[in-house]
């Protein structure tokens, strides 16, 4: 009984042990991935593909032979980047070694990087291809279309003299855009090449010979600005006074807003500035109205001399200046950063509009900047309450009608700052046009608006023309105002 428990036993024991070692050689899976596949169509480099043009892989393999079972193909516009890619078919289990691209997922004349993976019968995934480009086929295309060829002779002589090229090497991807002064300069993604309308199909291939015979490009400017950059490692550093540092202008070339906001901020490239008994100073003084910016800063503002005081205020985008003709990127003066702290900045606005001679809106506003736009905030304050609240009425900036109705500002909510406190007119309801028995700052701009409209409300009407000219001008809003801040204490209609 004793020895054939023992046997039982053994027996038992076999029968787990093997069933176990049996197991371990079946439930562990190969690892061991397909090979790496390669791209053969659209092959590398190539120009004016179809928009639904059939991806085409290498042959499918495996070094222990197991079976494929699907494919992955993806496609992307940024080298190296497909977190958004333009194609991706994800798992395809139908689509094996080749896959023709769905319509519209492709635009005309891009360039685009592709690449697949293989699938093993145990689930592995290969690595991906090495990433191949192509670019689609052109809108407008020349009679040339699909022939290859070097630069001519006569070609090569004239982009040396300056022409606008668009070049590369036969053995490399990156493209270059040669300058109207003969310099070469990297076109660092698709998107700023086609921000400025260029074709791929007018890409031409140059000899190393002829790159090389192009300067490299260091020195740019915004298209519109004198402020000029250097760049390193895809920087722009901005340089001071670069006249004084061996730059001429020639040397530095334009560029859209596409590129310059491509391209990140790097450390300024700071100028001496003149010392005189120890301290910063300028050749001249500053005027009012002057264009200034600080050293090393890229900050444009507009200098205001009031009443021994002075303030500046911030020009936060290119496009102001191309509202007003007698602003001029030419005239920023750079200024140590010491001088620009004296002028205090202002964020109050008021509009002046040209109707019979030049008129302001009593309105005022304060901007909130932000980068290129900005929040126009109406101020609930007349002129006379502003200094209570730390706002001088000198540092007020008129701005016109047109940048007032600029796209890039919008307007945000009240700022109330203890308006003026309301007073009673100096004769009945005269001047009180919103009919809540005081005159108040409403009063003024409700009067300002209406004076500028065909038609008036009925208070309006029989309450604005408190300068009793028999009409309803903005000279009532004036006078309104003045009488509001105590500049006067009756109105020519009382006298009547």
């Amino acid at each position: 009984m004793y020895m054939r428990s023992i046997k039982f036993f053994l027996f038992a024991v076999t029968i787990i042990v093997g069933s176990v070692w049996g197991a371990s050689s079946t439930v562990f899976a190969q690892e061991i991935p397909p090979n790496q596949p390669s791209n053969i169509s659209p092959t590398n480099l190539a120009v004016d593909v179809s928009l639904t043009t059939e991806l085409i892989g290498f042959t499918y393999s495996h070094t222990e032979n197991i079976s494929h079972t699907a494919s992955r193909w993806r496609i992307t516009t940024i080298l190296g980047n497909y977190t958004g890619p333009v194609f991706d078919s994800q798992e395809d289990t139908e689509n094996l070694l080749s896959i023709a691209v769905p319509e519209g997922t492709l635009e005309n004349a891009t360039m685009y990087y592709w690449q697949l993976s293989h699938k093993d019968a145990d689930g592995n995934w290969s690595s991906f291809s090495d990433e191949t480009l192509f670019t689609t086929i052109a809108l407008e295309t020349s009679e040339e279309e699909g022939e290859e060829s070097e630069m001519s002779e006569e070609a090569e002589s004239e982009s040396s003299a300056g022409s606008n090229l668009l070049i590369r090497l036969d053995d490399d991807t990156r493209i270059y855009y040669v300058t109207e002064s003969g310099m070469k300069r990297h076109i660092p993604n698709p998107e700023v090449f086609v921000s400025y309308g260029n074709r791929w199909v007018d890409i031409e291939i140059v000899s190393q010979e002829t790159f090389d015979s192009f300067e490299d490009n260091q020195y740019i400017h915004l298209d519109g600005s004198s402020i000029v950059y250097k760049l390193e490692d895809g920087k722009k550093r901005l340089v001071e006074n670069f006249e004084t540092q061996g730059i001429v202008w020639e040397q530095v070339a334009p560029i859209n807003h596409v590129e310059y906001n491509f391209y990140l901020d790097g450390e300024v490239i700071e100028a001496e500035l003149e010392l005189i008994e120890g301290e910063l100073t300028l050749a001249e003084p500053l005027q009012d109205g002057d264009i200034i910016r600080a050293s090393g800063s890229d900050e444009i503002y507009i200098v205001k001399l009031a009443a021994g005081k002075k303030y500046k205020r911030h020009i936060f985008t290119p496009e102001i200046f191309d509202l007003y003709g007698h602003l001029s990127w030419d005239n920023v003066k750079i200024v140590p950063l010491d001088i620009l702290d004296v002028f205090v900045t202002s964020t109050i606005l008021q509009v002046e509009y040209q109707l019979n001679g030049k008129e302001r809106d009593p309105r005022l506003w304060s901007t909130e900047v932000n980068n290129n736009s900005a929040i126009l905030h109406p101020i609930d304050a007349s002129a006379f309450s502003l200094e209570k609240n730390g706002w001088a009425p000198d540092s007020i900036f008129q701005i016109t009608a047109l940048e007032f109705n600029a796209p890039f500002y919008t307007q945000g909510e009240t700022i109330v700052k203890n308006p003026a406190r309301p007073t009673v007119g100096p004769c009945g309801d005269h001047g009180d046009v919103t009919g809540d028995g005081v005159i108040t700052h409403g009063d003024v701009v409700k009067l300002f608006i209406e004076a500028n409209q065909s038609e008036q409300s009925e208070l309006v009407t029989s309450r604005g023309d408190i300068n009793n000219d028999s009409r309803i001008t903005s000279a009532d809003s004036d006078m309104l105002n003045d009488y509001l801040n105590g500049g006067r204490t009756s109105f020519p209609v009382c006298e009547s």
